[in-house]
């Protein structure tokens, strides 16, 4: 059976799911809740001795791009 996904739409859902968890992800630590920062996991495995704005830049885009794929993914079955 061939599905017809709709792919731009699923990768931005991804993407955007992808950067509001992260927002969500900072406004609990600004507020004090013990979260697990998956971009600085993601980004100083990529840089690990980078200056912050590398590591994080690095771990929102590979933290978007799983993202994105898990949509797409979920968007087929």
């Amino acid at each position: 059976m061939l599905r017809v996904v709709a792919l731009r739409k699923a990768a931005v859902a991804g993407g955007a799911g992808a950067f509001l968890w992260e927002a969500a992800a900072r406004g609990g630590g600004v507020a004090g809740i013990d979260t697990f920062d998956i971009v600085r996991s993601l980004g100083t495995l990529a840089i690990p001795d980078g200056p912050d704005a590398a590591w994080w830049a690095v771990g929102v885009a590979a933290h978007a791009l799983v993202g994105i794929c898990w949509a797409l993914f979920y968007a087929y079955f």
